[in-house]
C-alpha cells in the first residue's frame, strides 16, 4: 500500500534475529508478548503488519533473488 525498502541481511544467525527483531506475525500478539518487536509498533492489522521477513533457513536466498534480481528489471 506504500513504499517498500527491501533489505539483505547477511549474518550466521539471520533469520532467527531478524525473527525476534520483527516479532510474532500476529500484530496482536506482537503487542502483547513483543511490545518493542517492530510489528508491534508499526504494525496496524495482520495484512498491514510492517515488516516481512523470512521464516525459514532456504527461502532467504530465493527472496533476496526475487527482490534484487527480478524486481530490479
Amino acid at each position: 500500500s506504500g513504499p517498500s525498502i527491501a533489505v539483505c541481511v547477511t549474518h550466521e544467525n539471520a533469520v532467527s534475529e531478524l525473527k525476534e527483531l520483527c516479532g510474532p506475525r500476529d500484530v496482536g500478539v506482537a503487542r502483547i508478548l513483543r511490545p518493542g518487536s517492530l510489528r508491534a509498533k508499526y504494525g496496524i492489522t495482520n495484512a498491514k503488519n510492517g515488516v516481512h521477513c523470512t521464516d525459514l533457513e532456504g527461502e532467504g536466498e530465493m527472496e533476496v533473488e526475487y527482490f534484487f534480481r527480478f524486481l530490479k528489471k
